[in-house]
């Protein structure tokens, strides 16, 4: 294979690579639509699909790791259609099922700490198998590694939640010490914030919501934060069975308030990885072509 061909070979893959990462930066809550069942990863995606025979089980994997936090949430757009979910490992075993039965709409979650690595495979049905309908689907890690999006004090931000199913995730730099507010405010009649929040380790620090057939605002008022580092804030309708306008901010009300606005760690997808090599062998190759030294 001559040089020009290598440069062509290694250029494609320069263009699978980049879009590899830009698919694993994506951050909640910008969203893929999935259409169908099939592989699901954590957050950036969701699915908005259906049962049309009330017998049919869709099937859903995903890539998961020991000691995950997994919550799969599913909200039932149709009359009469209840919603079920049953989590199995990757060896196929049960490791837990959810379902809301409903003459109307109803919506459900299931919450899983995960054995092992693995591919992990999520069932939906009707409970009773006698129901057809549509459904929105959902996946997140609980707290999200690299799907959130980073934001600052004194910077309000508003976004929607645009189905049921649907959690979004943001993350502010704190410094020990500081006190700080986080206010989740729902614009919509209907919308029930539900606000958690979890420190750099990972623990659960804040969950607070409210309930109302109107619009409410639910807020840590003084949080005091435990260690520095970058917290990370998650959304979603408290009972998973609305959607509606928000507004997310977080305030420093004392303290060292360090403004800067956090970005995910995205790992490199190992066709990145190969991308650079290959890069690097043309530039090798072209060097040898001219007579140059390959160093």
């Amino acid at each position: 294979m001559n040089t020009v061909r290598l440069h062509k070979v290694f250029a494609a893959m320069s263009i699978v690579g980049a879009i590899a990462i830009s698919q694993q930066a994506l951050g909640s809550p910008d969203e893929h639509p999935v259409d169908g069942p099939g592989p699901f990863p954590y957050g950036s995606h969701s699915v908005n699909s259906g049962i049309s025979d009330p017998v049919e089980v869709d099937t859903y994997t995903f890539s998961g790791h020991a000691g995950d936090h997994a919550r799969a949430v599913i909200s039932g757009l149709s009359n009469g259609f209840d919603p079920q979910l049953v989590l199995r490992s990757p060896a196929g075993s049960v490791l837990n099922t959810v379902n809301c039965p409903t003459t109307f709409t109803c919506s459900t979650f299931l919450d899983q700490l995960l054995p092992t690595d693995g591919t992990y495979t999520i069932n939906v049905s009707d409970a009773g198998l006698n129901n057809s309908g549509n459904y929105s689907l959902h996946l997140d890690q609980y707290p999200p590694t690299t799907n959130w999006v980073g934001f600052g004090y004194a910077s309000p931000v508003q976004k929607v939640l645009d189905h049921p199913s649907d959690s979004d995730f943001f993350a502010f730099q704190g410094a020990v010490g500081t006190i700080v507010q986080v206010t989740f405010a729902g614009n919509t009649n209907g919308l029930d914030p539900h606000l958690e929040i979890w420190g750099p380790t990972g623990t659960l620090i804040s969950d607070t919501n409210c309930n109302t057939t109107f619009t409410c605002v639910t807020s840590t008022d003084d949080l005091s934060l435990p260690t520095s580092g970058i917290y990370k804030v998650g959304l979603s309708d408290l009972g998973f069975d609305n959607i509606g306008n928000y507004t997310i901010g977080v305030s420093c009300v004392f303290g060292d308030c360090p403004n800067i606005i956090p970005i995910p760690d995205i790992p490199e997808p190992s066709s990145y990885a190969l991308m650079l090599a290959g890069l690097g062998l043309v530039g090798f190759l072209a060097r040898r072509r001219r007579g140059l030294p390959a160093a």
